[in-house]
């Protein structure tokens, strides 16, 4: 027998199905239906609009899990945009609908529902490296080892971990790192984690898998000046005497008081930055050469900066657990799988030129996301730790 859903829960799914959900009730909402036994949702071979069947069946079985709490449950799909995976270039569109276990190819008019391989026991797992904290003097500490509710304590700081991946950086004096405005502090993220640290102001930092990022351990009025090596999303408290800035490679980006998120791993060819409200100026000090970006507008550097507008959701998507893809190359999708899975890319024969863009869910196995993406005209090999990847 079911339990009977509670009020926040049926609010929850109201609020999803009028499209007004937070994140938090989006994820509430994915908890409960992912806690469902499998049935997959079957739609009509001759519908011109899977979205509205989709949404049509949602609700409907939504409607008979809150009335009829007596009946087996059933798991439901349904359709975000964030859950697609659309590959350019190629007549096939396919539609991620639930957790990855099942998709829907679209090839003309005819929608079949197909079910993904089982995937290989053998192989690639995800990584068990720790996140570390790198004090002023050398020393290391991990981070991932601390139990919820454990602080850490240094001279002049504790941190503290309030939950799984969530970090509270406090000053417990700043006179006692006062006399050493440089003396700062570096928490590095391993292949396959990320995690969130609020900092004294509340201002927030999100830094992804495979990043590293600097800064003062001293929280005070002064400029507060930050290095980032790889990829992290920031919420900036404002503060008018305090400016906030971001070293990126070769990009400085300085704020009041803001959301945006700044991709830059050595790997890629561009920084990547993406402003959601507020406004930052963006700065390549080496050619003087700078920007003011506003909220929805993202902006890439190479050999100098292009500002285009940008859904700026897209760019925080790997905050909520999905990888995902804008107009990608095959080699931009396979570094986003190197750093969250143990395993290196190689590569044989001519790279597709095929373009990638949507999302797929963090939590799937490495073979679940290359079965995904063998829809399309690629092919992958997996040789221990080793991705080879084919025409």
């Amino acid at each position: 027998m079911a339990t009977q859903l509670p009020d926040n829960l049926i609010n929850a799914i109201a609020s999803y199905l009028e499209g007004t959900a937070t994140p938090k009730e989006k994820e509430q909402v994915n908890r409960w239906y992912s806690s469902f036994n499998d049935e997959d949702v079957e739609i009509p071979s001759n519908s011109l609009d899977m979205k509205d069947q989709v949404d049509s069946r949602l609700r409907l079985r939504l409607k008979e899990a809150m009335d009829h709490s007596d009946e087996k449950e059933i798991k439901i799909y349904p359709l975000r945009s964030t859950w697609i995976l659309r590959i350019a270039s190629v007549a096939a569109v396919i539609f991620i609908i639930s957790t990855g276990a099942y998709f829907f190819m679209q090839r003309s008019a005819d929608l079949k529902a197909v079910k993904m391989p089982n995937p290989i026991k053998e192989g690639i797992s995800r990584p068990a490296d720790k996140v570390m904290l790198t004090l002023q003097d050398g020393s290391e500490i991990s981070l991932s080892d601390a139990a919820i509710g454990e602080v850490i304590r240094q001279t002049g700081f504790t941190i503290s971990k309030i939950a799984d991946g969530k970090f509270e950086y406090d000053l417990l004096n700043s006179q006692n790192v006062k006399g050493s405005i440089s003396a700062s502090n570096k928490i590095e993220t391993p292949i396959g984690s990320q995690i969130q640290i609020r900092f004294p102001d509340g201002s927030q930092v999100w830094i992804n898998a495979s990043s590293s990022l600097q800064f003062p351990i001293n929280f005070s009025d002064n400029d507060f000046d930050t290095d980032l090596n790889g990829e992290a999303y920031f919420e900036v408290t404002p503060n008018k005497s305090r400016k906030f800035r971001v070293k990126s490679g070769r990009q400085v980006t300085e704020v009041l008081g803001t959301r945006f998120n700044i991709q830059a791993y050595l790997n890629e060819p561009s920084i990547i930055t993406t402003l959601f409200e507020g406004s930052i100026r963006i700065t390549d000090p080496g050619n003087n050469n700078s920007q003011l970006l506003k909220p929805g507008q993202q902006a890439r550097l190479s050999k100098t900066f292009q500002v285009t507008d940008s859904d700026a959701s897209q760019a925080i998507a790997w905050t909520e657990g999905y990888f995902h893809f804008n107009n990608a190359g095959i080699k931009t999708v396979m570094h986003e799988l190197e750093r969250w899975y143990d395993i290196r890319v190689r590569y044989e024969g001519e790279l597709t030129k095929q373009k990638f863009e949507g999302s797929i869910d963090k939590k799937l196995t490495i073979q679940q996301v290359l079965a995904i993406l063998g829809k399309s005209q690629v092919h992958f090999r997996i040789n221990g730790k080793e991705l080879v990847v084919m025409p």
